[in-house]
């Protein structure tokens, strides 16, 4: 894993990842 793709997510985190994935999939609105 190389540590430059945080232009595409803003360096999330796994646990971020995963929560916002799992929102997502739930039809949550995620917004920042």
């Amino acid at each position: 894993m190389s540590k430059d793709i945080k232009s595409d997510h803003k360096h999330l985190t796994l646990s971020d990842r995963i929560y916002i994935e799992q929102a997502l999939i739930r039809g949550d609105n995620f917004r920042m």
